[in-house]
């Protein structure tokens, strides 16, 4: 069984991803880039500030240049949305970021 504090936790986990998925589903699903590159650049610089915004910028544009890219090159003739591609790549970030984060 789980105790009181484990369940705690869980229940924030859970509302924090009802949370995030409903400003997805509001927004969009390349609004996800801004809910999870914050976070990767805070990993790749530290607590900096200036350079968590920087570098939010910089892998923002990189990744929503690179699912566009790639939305073009899967289907020749076609293109696959950008958003579709933002979102498989997005996702298995923001599970991991939800995930590692200590309540």
């Amino acid at each position: 069984s789980l105790s009181l504090l484990q369940m705690s936790c869980f229940k924030w986990v859970i509302i924090r991803a009802l949370l995030c998925g409903s400003a997805v589903a509001i927004a969009g699903p390349i609004a996800l880039i801004g809910l999870v590159i914050v976070h990767v650049a805070r990993w790749l610089v530290g607590a900096h500030q200036y350079w968590i915004m920087l570098f939010s910028c910089f892998l923002g544009t990189i990744v929503l240049l690179s699912g566009d890219i790639v939305g073009r090159v899967i289907m020749p003739p076609g293109e696959v949305e950008v958003g579709i591609i933002v979102v498989l790549l997005a996702t298995p970030l923001f599970i991991i970021i939800v995930r590692s984060f200590k309540v």
